[in-house]
């Protein structure tokens, strides 16, 4: 209490003897069946001689209750700080999905447009200017599609080519065709020239005859 306690006694042997003896005690002690925790100093004056004992003192029940009290205000506060932590967590994780998802997402869909072959549309540069497996995977798929692209566009040439030379090869068949038939007409003639002549040569035979 700070208040001066005159005319009273140690009941602690103990402690009374480290104290006559110009220690210091720190320790345990009851004071009025109540558990302490103490430290009791000799006083001594000009002279070195003892003229009283300077107490200082906690209650062993106030200071547990304090040290509780301390002990349940950092659970709470380590509780407090874990959910905050795992809030946080929480809420990055669902960024960083969002942020991992959503391209994905828009990567499929324009994989499923590619399997309809339609090639019309490129996937966007945002994400094939991406630094991450996203990016490298949207350039695989602009990659593909862009050979396929040309592909496409050589066997367009390929198949320009094929019937230019088809509709070449007809006008080539159908010029052959009029020759034979030419031909024909004329080997015709030629043979009927030739039966006139043969039949000529007999009669002038006969005549000769």
């Amino acid at each position: 209490t700070g208040e001066r306690a005159e005319g009273t006694l140690l009941g602690n042997p103990v402690v009374a003897n480290t104290v006559e003896g110009g220690n210091t005690y720190i320790g345990n002690v009851d004071i009025l069946e109540e558990p302490y925790l103490a430290a009791y100093a000799p006083m001594e004056n000009s002279s070195g001689e003892m003229i009283g004992i300077m107490f200082v003192g906690v209650s062993q029940n106030v200071s547990h209750a304090m040290i509780q009290e301390q002990i349940d205000q950092s659970i709470i506060g380590n509780i407090v700080f874990i959910a905050i932590i795992l809030v946080l967590g929480m809420m990055i994780m669902l960024i960083s999905a969002s942020q991992v998802a959503n391209p994905l997402i828009e990567i499929v869909k324009h994989t499923n447009i590619l399997a309809t072959y339609n090639l019309q549309e490129d996937i966007p540069d945002r994400l094939r200017k991406r630094k991450d497996e996203i990016g490298i995977l949207a350039n695989a798929i602009q990659t593909i599609e862009e050979s396929l692209r040309v592909m496409i566009h050589s066997v367009s040439q390929i198949s320009s080519n094929v019937t230019a030379t088809s509709k070449e090869l007809a006008n080539n068949c159908i010029e052959a065709s009029q020759v034979t038939e030419e031909m024909a007409k004329t080997v015709q003639e030629i043979a009927q020239g030739a039966t006139d002549q043969a039949g000529s040569t007999t009669e002038c035979l006969q005549r000769l005859e």
